[in-house]
């Protein structure tokens, strides 16, 4: 259903979601989340994420809510997220949340690992 990864040298958290979630287990990634970024301690704003989506199917709008709710409304938020999206109809589900409801400037969607992970690591450019 879900993995929840830490990488503390780059302080990337990987949130892996897969198959088919009910309500009761897709707020749970979010949780996991949480409770990564104080396994990474502070500065707990101090971290970017990657969301891997490939492989979860598409889900009825109740629990992309909650998915929504958790990129969006966490309590230490990214300071970049990557979501890594497959084929089909999920990956136009995803971009369509991401587009319309998430809507931060500091996130983008990939196709691959790889390529997220690189994003993820370039500095950011200071604001005028």
């Amino acid at each position: 259903m879900y993995d929840v990864s830490v990488d503390r040298s780059s302080r990337i958290i990987t949130v892996r979601m897969e198959g088919w979630m009910t309500p009761d287990i897709a707020i749970e990634p979010g949780i996991a989340k949480e409770a990564a970024v104080m396994q990474l301690g502070p500065p707990y704003d101090d971290h970017c994420s990657i969301v891997d989506v490939r492989d979860l199917r598409v889900h009825p709008q109740d629990v992309i809510a909650l998915f929504v709710r958790f990129v969006a409304a966490t309590k230490h938020k990214s300071c970049r997220i990557a979501i890594v999206v497959g084929q089909g109809t999920a990956k136009m589900q995803f971009r369509r949340v991401v587009n319309e409801e998430i809507r931060r400037d500091n996130i983008e969607i990939f196709e691959g690992i790889e390529r997220a992970t690189d994003w993820l690591n370039k500095p950011v450019a200071p604001r005028a």
